[in-house]
């Protein structure tokens, strides 16, 4: 295993050993396993170290099944986990420009590592995410993660680390999941919407002869339960975009 990293900048595509295949099988499962347990951590800063352990097991998986780009991709995402995590330990966000710099990294250390069609996956995808992140549209994040995803099931798939493959299939099934659900969401609270006349002038209710004055004088609309704008005042329904990482 160990000849099998060293080597891994002198191998050709195919030249893997089984048993390095295997171990690299499985630390994808462990890597994917501990991917899944960060999305549930409520700290930034756990969520960080969690994944900073999953791109390093993901770079040994695929050092041993001789990926340069994939070990380069992961090497570069590391850093960049840890350069957010330094900066949040401190108390202190991180700039916003650092996702435009190790975008950049990634399409430099990219094109050196470049051998195949499926080396220009970390390229793309490091472009396209950082793009991504930076859009206040959930569909155009999501659409976006949707294509990142798919380019890694064809990447996973020629390097034959196929638990990672599964697993991008499963976050590419979740995301169109999610599309659907806020497309349904927001069709939902168009149709359940007022839609407030504004030709026409609200007649007052006619006065009984037994109702109080006061609620004879009360204006139509004047209800504890309705804002000025005619929307209940708990407010009006609003899609939360969750929080994605990407690679």
């Amino acid at each position: 295993m160990i000849v099998q990293l060293l080597s891994i900048f002198g191998s050709e595509a195919g030249d893997v050993t089984r048993q390095a295949f295997l171990a690299a099988q499985a630390l994808g499962l462990v890597g994917c396993a501990i991917s899944c347990g960060s999305y549930f951590s409520r700290r930034r800063t756990l969520y960080l170290l969690l994944q900073m352990m999953t791109v390093a097991l993901y770079g040994v998986q695929y050092a041993l099944l001789a990926s340069v780009s994939g070990v380069v991709n992961d090497c570069v995402c590391f850093a960049k986990y840890l350069f957010v995590f330094l900066f949040l330990i401190r108390g202190r966000e991180a700039p916003r420009w650092v996702g435009f710099v190790f975008a950049g990294v990634s399409v430099v250390l990219g094109a050196v590592a470049f051998r195949t069609p499926s080396d220009l996956v970390p390229i793309v995808t490091a472009v396209l995410f950082t793009y991504a992140v930076w859009q206040k549209n959930p569909y155009v994040l999501r659409i976006c993660a949707i294509v990142c995803n798919g380019l890694w099931i064809w990447f996973n798939l020629r390097a034959e680390a196929y638990v990672a493959t599964v697993y991008c299939c499963v976050e590419l099934l979740m995301t169109v999941v999610t599309i659907v659900r806020l497309l349904h969401s927001r069709r939902t609270a168009s149709a359940s919407a007022p839609t407030p006349a504004t030709d026409a002038v609200p007649t007052p209710p006619p006065v009984s002869p037994i109702a109080p004055i006061s609620a004879a004088a009360r204006a139509p609309g004047d209800d504890a339960t309705v804002s000025t704008n005619g929307l209940p005042t708990s407010g009006n329904p609003s899609e939360k975009s969750p929080k994605e990482s990407f690679k």
